[in-house]
C-alpha cells in the first residue's frame, strides 16, 4: 500500500484546538479524514510548533492534553527542519518578492525537497503555498475542499 504524507501547516493546529477559530469545521474534517488511517502519515514540521505552543496556549491544559495525545498517535512523524533553516532566514530577511515568516519559507523549502515525498499540505493560506505545490502536484487541502 502507498502511504501518502501530508504535512502541516500551523493554522490547522490553531484551528483544530480553537471552537472560534473561523476554519474550526474544515480542521475537525481534515483530520477525520487523514489522521489515524492506514494510508496517510502526517508530518508535522518542528516550527509549527514552535508557532503553535505559545504563552496563551500552553496555559490551557485541555488543548495541551489534546495536542500531546495528537502528537503520540502512530502515524505523527515530527520533521526536523535544520537542513531548511540557514536558507528560510535568508528568504524571510531578504526575499523582496514575498514577505513570508521563517516557519512559511521553511515549508515551502520542505515542500519543494523531493527526499521528503509530500503528497498535501493541509493549510488555509493557500495563497503562501500554491505555487510550489504545482510545481510539485502536492494537494492542497484546506476549507476549499471541505
Amino acid at each position: 500500500m502507498t502511504v501518502n504524507n501530508i504535512i502541516l501547516d500551523t493554522c490547522f493546529w490553531r484551528a483544530i484546538y480553537d471552537p472560534k477559530d473561523d476554519y474550526y469545521d474544515s480542521a475537525q474534517h481534515i483530520s477525520d479524514i487523514y489522521v489515524d488511517k492506514p494510508a496517510y502519515k502526517i508530518l508535522v514540521p518542528y516550527p509549527t510548533m514552535y508557532e503553535l505552543l505559545r504563552t496563551e496556549f500552553v496555559k490551557n491544559k485541555a488543548n495541551i492534553n489534546a495536542l500531546d495525545n495528537f502528537l503520540k498517535k502512530e502515524c505523527i512523524e515530527k520533521v526536523c527542519d535544520e537542513p531548511y533553516r540557514d536558507r528560510a532566514i535568508e528568504l524571510s530577511l531578504n526575499n523582496n518578492k514575498r514577505n513570508l515568516s521563517i516557519v512559511d519559507n521553511l515549508l515551502r523549502l520542505m515542500l519543494e525537497d523531493t527526499d521528503l515525498q509530500i503528497d498535501g499540505i493541509v493549510t488555509f493560506n493557500v495563497g503562501d503555498f500554491i505555487d510550489v505545490c504545482k510545481k510539485r502536484d502536492i494537494i492542497l487541502i484546506n476549507n476549499r475542499n471541505y
